[in-house]
């Protein structure tokens, strides 16, 4: 599997690399690629796996999360996640990202509020 350079410098970097998929299975898949390919811890964060206290520490351990978008958002909506020092957020099935879906206003946040926002979206063809 090949990842761009900005996924690469991305781990290196402060703040928090965030892939997002819209399922548990996804999330889990995406984090142990990005750990075989990786030299960074991955933590794995959804509405099943960590409480929401425990989602406050889970974002602050490691460089890189693999994240489900209704998990990201409720927790930016709240002040438990910022995304303003993410250097960089991959959306996987990327064409979700219309209407009430999460991707949207997680979308608007980032750029609203980051910086140097830097974002990916990948899709799935057969």
């Amino acid at each position: 599997m090949h990842f761009p350079p900005s996924v690469v410098s991305a781990e290196n970097s402060d703040g928090l690399v965030l892939f997002l998929a819209p399922s548990k299975p996804l999330v889990e898949q995406h984090a142990e690629t990005l750990g075989e390919h990786l030299d960074a811890d991955v933590e794995v964060v959804t509405g099943e796996t960590h409480g929401p206290d425990e989602r406050s520490e889970a974002w602050k351990v490691g460089r890189v999360a693999a994240a489900t978008p209704q998990t990201v958002w409720n927790d930016v909506r709240v002040g438990r996640l910022g995304l303003g020092d993410c250097p960089l957020i991959v959306f996987d099935e990327a064409h979700r990202a219309t209407g009430n879906y999460a991707y949207d206003p997680i979308c608007r946040h980032y750029l609203d509020t980051c910086g140097r926002p830097s974002g990916r979206g990948m899709l799935f063809a057969e």
